[in-house]
């Protein structure tokens, strides 16, 4: 962990959607939905954590586990003609780590999930998904997706 990371307050946030903590949805894999949002300058992020089914090829992992998706990028931009990733300009990556970690945090206290689940292809998205998930916790898993053998896998035990 950086040093510039440790010293990053997290910026103010709202939740947006808070649903009940439904079951995941037989088939769509889907369950429960809380989003927040936050703004960093003239950009808006959002973060989704939704309630989700999963098999991590690993028995370890009981089906009753309650596992959270964790995603989030910046849905909104109000100055014209600036060339950014989905996930905002690289100088926002710590204050959007740090508020993130903050979001996870408030909703493992209302939710208390047994995991967090992270899931990308982009190779720079998967650095940033491994820096949270071990400031989350010590138990880490990783796996290549076994469905399109692409997606890099992320699974935390909280």
């Amino acid at each position: 962990m950086r040093l510039d990371e440790l010293l990053n307050k997290p910026e103010k946030w709202v939740w947006t959607k808070q649903t009940n903590d439904a079951a995941p949805v037989a088939g769509a894999s889907r369950g429960s939905l809380d989003t927040a949002q936050f703004r960093i300058e003239d950009r808006e992020y959002k973060v989704l954590l939704r309630k989700i089914s999963i098999n991590f090829n690993d028995e370890r992992y009981g089906k009753d586990e309650s596992v959270y998706e964790v995603s989030f990028f910046m849905i909104s931009e109000e100055s014209t003609g600036a060339d950014h990733s989905l996930y905002g300009p690289a100088k926002d990556a710590y204050p959007v780590i740090a508020t993130v970690m903050d979001i996870v945090a408030a909703h493992k206290a209302k939710r208390s999930p047994d995991y967090y689940f992270m899931r990308t292809s982009d190779p720079s998205r998967i650095k940033l998904y491994v820096r949270i998930a071990s400031r989350m916790s010590n138990n880490v898993q990783r796996q290549v997706d076994p469905v399109d053998g692409v997606d890099e896998q992320i699974l935390v035990k909280v």
